[in-house]
């Protein structure tokens, strides 16, 4: 057997060799592992977005020194554009926070005047209620129903009263007493006398129906036909 000519064996070990060889990964053959791997990675990625960033950037500057060359913008001309945009801006800033302040004062203002309404409706009628009851009504509800759109909340020195108001609203001297008074007066089945019940239930009777029931029978009836008779 001659040099020239090896033996088959030998030939095929050879090849097998060589195919191994070209089938291990570069990164094997040279002894790097996976993280080092994507450690390159990483840093050639960092890398090549600082160039682009950086690029960028300097791209941004040459437009802006072309634009100032063409339109012959100066150092102070962009100052000066500089500040008044950035006054501008805060202007807008400050006209921001202004709505939002007048809208926050409108809902606040609108929930005082809730609370002051609902105030005015309560002491009103508490303060008729009260002259009502210790003037005898059998039903002070109805009393202060008819008289409180004749009453007025004012205020003196930081306190509240109730006070009588004529048609046109305006103020008189007359009380919340007297008013009472005349007005029971007037309506004497309002007071809860024995003699006088039984006059208010004659002449509830009048307004029976057929089957016996009184057409005013609910509180809400007997309101509208007290309000009617008086004119209201």
């Amino acid at each position: 057997m001659s040099e020239a000519n090896p033996p088959a064996g030998a030939e095929s070990q050879q090849t097998q060799a060589e195919a191994e060889t070209q089938q291990t990964p570069p990164a094997a053959a040279s002894g790097a592992t996976r993280p080092d791997i994507k450690e390159r990675l990483a840093r050639q990625e960092r890398k090549l977005r600082g160039e682009a960033e950086a690029a960028i950037a300097r791209a941004r500057e040459e437009a802006v020194s072309e634009f100032r060359e063409e339109h012959g913008i100066d150092d102070d001309a962009l100052t000066q554009w500089q500040q008044r945009d950035k006054a501008a801006t805060e202007n807008r800033t400050l006209k921001s926070q202004a709505t939002r302040s007048a809208n926050e004062a409108a809902q606040w203002k609108a929930k005082f005047e809730a609370a002051f309404g609902h105030l005015d409706q309560t002491l009103r009628a508490d303060a008729i209620m009260r002259e009502a009851v210790s003037q005898g009504s059998n039903d002070p509800e109805v009393v202060v129903a008819l008289l409180r759109p004749s009453t007025k909340l004012i205020e003196q020195e930081g306190k509240y009263s109730v006070a009588v108001v004529d048609d046109r609203g305006e103020v008189t001297e007359g009380s919340i007493r007297e008013a009472v008074e005349t007005l029971l007066a007037k309506k004497p089945h309002l007071v809860a006398s024995t003699s006088r019940a039984e006059g208010a239930g004659s002449r509830l009777s009048q307004h029976r129906t057929s089957d016996g029931a009184n057409q005013f029978g609910t509180r809400e009836q007997r309101l509208a036909h007290l309000q009617k008779s008086l004119g209201g």
